[in-house]
């Protein structure tokens, strides 16, 4: 059964490349700790770090959409797709 709440690392992601390790590393900005890695050092994976280092961003504005359309009576397919997103962030289909 999947989670309504969003169960990810919180707080602001970083990207760092000098990690010592081979790829791109993706950071918590407030602990420094690391939240995933990419494989290579290309420059698709520096962008795809980048990508991820701003989802919770993203989704944090997903969510604050939703709920003010929410609020706003609002029922149609951009809902729906905001939805179905959210749902996935969490781990859903």
């Amino acid at each position: 059964m999947m989670s309504n709440e969003a169960r990810f690392t919180k707080g602001r992601w970083v990207v760092s490349s000098d990690s010592g390790y081979s790829g791109h590393t993706v950071l918590r900005n407030d602990t420094g700790y690391g939240v995933c890695q990419t494989v290579l050092r290309e420059e698709q994976d520096l962008i795809n770090a980048h990508l991820i280092a701003a989802a919770p961003e993203m989704y944090e504005m997903l969510e604050s959409i939703y709920e003010s359309k929410a609020l706003n009576g609002e029922d149609d397919d951009v809902m729906n797709e905001i939805k179905a997103i959210l749902a996935k962030a969490r781990g859903g289909k």
